[in-house]
């Protein structure tokens, strides 16, 4: 768990990293690779409704419509960023994951990915997940990565499967890996397919 002021100071440095760093084609370009390891298929996204937790200013829903998708960032990225999601017919919450009412949104899927290393608690965020979602969870987490100013916990795969775990939830896949792409160049992540039992 992290203490609000850590966390806010955080969200500072993430916002100017956004502003500063925002590569288009790159983030495309990772958003591809971290797809594939969620196993995001666009036709069967389609039929479904979503909810990506931490969507940032680019979500995965830009590629992979949902029939009803909702992005959720305490984050504002500015008007431009908003309007992006409001003109592909997302909508869009400014709030921490952890405040989330979570009987507000009971959609199909919830995806998190490059997410829980920013948030105030990765566990409440994961159980928040497994209550927010109907039957698929989909994650991508760096882990193993030291804190740094803007990544406040060390993620391992065991920490993401026992609060899975512990809202019902059981793996359809999972895998770990070393990430190399064009920017990023051996980090270790997780990625994992989850399904209510």
């Amino acid at each position: 768990m992290t203490d609000t002021v850590a966390w806010q100071a955080a969200q500072v440095s993430e916002l100017r990293y956004w502003d500063r760093w925002y590569d288009p084609a790159l983030t495309r370009e990772w958003h591809r690779g971290i797809a594939g390891l969620m196993q995001l298929d666009a036709r069967e996204i389609a039929d479904r409704s979503v909810i990506d937790v931490g969507c940032g200013p680019v979500s995965l829903m830009f590629d992979y419509p949902p029939a009803r998708g909702v992005g959720l960032d305490p984050l504002d990225f500015g008007p431009e960023r908003e309007a992006a999601y409001a003109t592909r017919g997302l909508a869009r919450l400014l709030v921490p994951a952890e405040e989330i009412a979570e009987d507000l949104w009971r959609l199909d899927e919830a995806w998190c990915y490059n997410c829980l290393q920013h948030v105030i608690s990765p566990g409440a965020v994961l159980l928040t997940m497994t209550r927010l979602a109907r039957g698929t969870i989909r994650i991508f987490e760096w882990i193993h990565e030291p804190v740094s100013e803007v990544h406040l916990h060390v993620l391992d795969p065991d920490l993401i499967a026992n609060h899975l775990r512990a809202g019902g939830w059981h793996p359809a896949s999972e895998m770990t890996g070393t990430w190399r792409a064009r920017g990023i160049t051996d980090l270790q992540f997780y990625a994992g397919l989850w399904r209510l039992a």
